[in-house]
């Protein structure tokens, strides 16, 4: 049967835009150093500001492959789900980012105003975020979304903003015009890295990514019809035939269609909300694991539940745990108590 699941391409979100406009502004001003090392007075400390930027560039360039490298490495040998992986990743480098957003804003308070020192801390501040925000933005396995509410947003929103307007005012309490000046345009240039990337920060530590080839349909509409994807549905459903002959043996036992297992205070069952059918909580939860914890397919009509997290997000079947509660009375079954811990997607 031929694949119905529905292509998509990667979408642009709020941080890739950012990217765009700081490569652009980034790419301006080196044109404009280059053209003012050609047509101006020939100094040696204008080349020497030129070979230190290219240095720090070609520097950070070998750090980023290293580090991409080492991670590559390291998860392979540990054998992390590329969820886990990508999740770790983009808080990691959301996390630096942010950091290199801030450490100049502070750092530009300390220095004395030198026309050579400025630009080429200006440049290598905005030269170094590209590289981290490029590997970021190719990254093999997440596309980073943003949550439909937009609460998380404009709360960074305000929180920047305060910063912001507190740190042009320091700025402005200088004496030196040119300190004022140029505290300000480092304000102004680098506020929106760390703004953007702890927005990133917030969104993979909350879990709310995806992987690049998660259907997009599934972001308007929680209920697709798709194809089978491998010989387990197959198996699940010959599984499903054997055991409704059980069944008609076996009346008081009520198991998971799957495992064959009986439901009980430990094997919950969970109904999937969108076909109504019920399996146990561990067959859930390997069923969602196939698609990294966002969604699962329903072994006997092929109906997507979206559920972005574990398989405790899933609504307990209490009319089925009324029946197991009563036979476990009769049974003089101790009842157990389970403290269930809802988790972010990995």
């Amino acid at each position: 049967m031929a694949d119905t699941t529905p292509q998509t391409f990667r979408r642009l979100n709020f941080t890739d835009k950012y990217f765009a406009c700081h490569v652009l502004l980034t790419i301006s001003l080196a044109i404009a150093g280059l053209l003012y090392l050609i047509f101006a007075d020939v100094q040696l400390i204008n080349f020497i500001v030129a070979g230190a930027v290219f240095l720090v560039f070609v520097i950070m360039t070998i750090v980023v492959q290293f580090l991409n490298c080492f991670n590559t490495f390291l998860y392979k040998k540990i054998k992390s789900p590329k969820m886990k992986r990508g999740r770790i990743y983009v808080m990691v480098f959301s996390a630096v980012l942010v950091v290199m957003g801030l450490a100049p804003r502070i750092m530009v308070y300390f220095l004395e105003y030198n026309s050579h020192t400025y630009v080429f801390f200006t440049m290598c501040n905005l030269i170094i975020p590209i590289l981290m925000m490029s590997h970021l933005a190719n990254y093999d396995y997440v596309d980073r979304i943003y949550h439909k509410r937009f609460d998380e947003v404009w709360l960074a929103i305000i929180i920047h903003s305060i910063l912001l307007v507190a740190s042009i005012r320091l700025a402005v309490s200088y004496s030196d015009v040119k300190d004022s000046v140029s505290i300000t345009v480092c304000q102004l240039m680098m506020a929106p890295i760390s703004f953007v990337h702890s927005i990133d920060f917030y969104v993979a530590m909350r879990g709310d990514i995806r992987m690049k080839d998660y259907p997009a349909s599934f972001d308007v509409a929680n209920t697709v019809r798709v194809a089978p994807v491998e010989a387990i549905e197959v198996a699940a459903l010959a599984t499903v035939v054997q055991q409704q002959v059980e069944e008609e043996e076996k009346e008081e036992r009520i198991e998971c269609r799957i495992c064959v297992t009986e439901y009980s205070d430990l094997k919950v069952p969970r109904i999937l909300k969108e076909c109504g059918h019920t399996i146990c909580h561990d067959c859930a939860d390997v069923l969602l694991n196939r698609f990294n914890r966002h969604y699962m397919m329903c072994p006997f009509c092929q109906m997507i539940t979206v559920v972005r997290g574990n398989a405790n997000l899933l609504p307990r079947n209490f009319s089925m745990i009324e029946i197991i509660d009563e036979r476990n009375k009769k049974r003089g079954v101790p009842e157990v108590v389970v403290v269930e811990e809802i988790k972010p997607p990995e």
